[in-house]
């Protein structure tokens, strides 16, 4: 598989955000607080609040109270928003297989192979859909 352990932690950081706001302890979370409280490096969680940014789920303040948002509540932001941000049109399963001769009974099973492979990641995606930001959430 090809998605990286940002997917995992842009859920983590978007639950943090949403659990913070929503409790009213801010209105913008410091990065340095989300690096600190679920240990991720603080260049990483730039990284992915960069392109959460870059796709619209959250917004930034700069400043003393400064930090990030989510820009939508957190039943309207799906696990495949965030994924869709960070991972962008990365494919699931990587294929990179050749045939020396184009025989039709390799290739027909390439594509069955490819076709599988398709109908994996569209169910993934479908579930990822179906779970929100609240479905998540810390009650």
């Amino acid at each position: 598989m090809s998605y990286s352990l940002a997917f995992s932690q842009a859920i983590a950081i978007s639950l943090y955000i949403t659990y913070k706001v929503e409790e009213h302890c801010y209105d913008f979370v410091p990065t340095h607080e989300i690096a600190d409280f679920l240990g991720i490096a603080k260049p990483s969680v730039v990284k992915v609040v960069q392109a959460l940014t870059n796709n619209g789920l959250i917004e930034t303040r700069e400043g003393s109270k400064g930090g990030v948002r989510l820009t939508r509540a957190s039943t309207a932001i799906t696990l495949l928003d965030i994924f869709n941000a960070i991972e962008q049109a990365k494919p699931l399963f990587r294929v990179n297989i050749t045939f020396k001769e184009q025989k039709e009974s390799a290739l027909a099973a390439r594509q069955r192979m490819l076709d599988s492979f398709q109908r994996a990641e569209d169910a993934m995606k479908r579930e990822l859909q179906a779970v929100s930001l609240a479905d998540l959430s810390i009650d």
